[in-house]
């Protein structure tokens, strides 16, 4: 074990190191299964009263869940790069900020054409899916 980690943890050179797994077997089988949210709750708690995190805006990564389409019922429909339509959201938002703090707007770099578009998979039977690629030759509707 490093000095610097006991001394982080303040043990002394001789004591003896809990193992690693003590602490989450602890919570598996000693404590009640609402200790370890509980906690977590106190945590983000704190975490939002000293403003270390901005609620606002949440983002949630998970795995992708199968869905009950076919592959075989599929079309193709063209929709506008996502890069552009947010690139001209952000746009519109920041000459809006700009306006009311009595600068001049930014001039458009567009040149008035419509965005650029991609052609996307759809299912017929779950619009709401997407193409989803697990491995190199596997790909379903997610």
């Amino acid at each position: 074990m490093s000095i610097a980690y006991r001394w982080f943890l303040g043990y002394d050179l001789l004591e003896k190191i809990s193992h690693f797994a003590t602490v989450s077997y602890a919570f598996c089988n000693r404590f009640p299964p609402e200790l370890s949210e509980e906690i977590f709750e106190h945590i983000l708690n704190k975490a939002l009263n000293h403003r270390m995190i901005d609620p606002t805006v949440v983002f949630v990564g998970g795995p992708q869940i199968k869905a009950s389409a076919t592959k075989k019922k599929r079309q193709k429909e063209q929709v506008a790069k996502t890069a552009k339509l947010y690139a001209a959201q952000l746009r519109s938002e920041v000459n809006a900020e700009r306006e009311a703090m009595g600068e001049k707007p930014f001039d458009d770099d567009d040149d008035g054409d419509p965005p650029e578009t991609v052609a996307r998979a759809t299912s017929t039977t779950a619009p709401e899916s997407g193409v989803f690629s697990k491995g190199a030759h596997k790909t379903e509707f997610a």
